[in-house]
């Protein structure tokens, strides 16, 4: 049966992570799970010495629980990208060592934009949208409710908890 329009619905883990989920109108939905914790998985063969670096520190710096071993072709993309932004910075770094006029080039019809700047431009859009994507970004984070390491370490006997746990004294005149 084909669907009718309108927006499509959120997985039930992406509702869970925001606090969204409501039992009763969301628990039978079957969502198809992604299993596997994307940070045991290793980089891909294809990658350069320094992309497989990133890979390592990128995934130690990702939002726990939320990337799955599907994801790695996103990853992988954006740790391509975030590695091709650096090599673009760096040569139009070189470019402009002792220039007048940084990110301009000589040519025949006079100064123009140097090439290295649409490249380091497209990258940044395509970073962007990755991150948005994979909750890499304040915003991007915002939509989820992903566990804080903070929350981890605090006392389980502080806060609400504490309070939860306590006795109710009745209260009243007595005359």
């Amino acid at each position: 049966m084909a669907r009718k329009g309108g927006p499509h619905p959120k997985p039930t883990a992406v509702l869970k992570l925001q606090g969204t989920l409501q039992p009763c109108r969301h628990g039978n939905r079957a969502d198809p799970e992604a299993v596997g914790d994307l940070a045991h998985k290793p980089a891909p063969e294809w990658m350069t010495a320094a992309q497989r670096e990133l890979w390592a520190e990128i995934l130690l710096d990702a939002p726990r629980d939320l990337l799955r071993r599907i994801d790695w072709v996103v990853f992988a993309n954006y740790i391509e990208v975030v590695d091709r932004h650096a090599k673009a910075v760096v040569a139009q770094r070189k470019l402009d060592e002792g220039q007048p006029l940084p990110f301009l080039v000589k040519r025949k019809d006079g100064p123009g934009l140097s090439p290295y700047l649409r490249v380091i431009n497209h990258c940044v859009l395509i970073m962007r949208n990755l991150q948005g994507e994979m909750g890499f970004t304040p915003s991007a984070r915002a939509r989820f409710k992903v566990p804080d390491a903070r929350d981890e370490d605090a006392d389980p006997g502080t806060g609400w908890e504490l309070l939860r746990s306590l006795r109710v004294v009745e209260g009243g005149r007595k005359d």
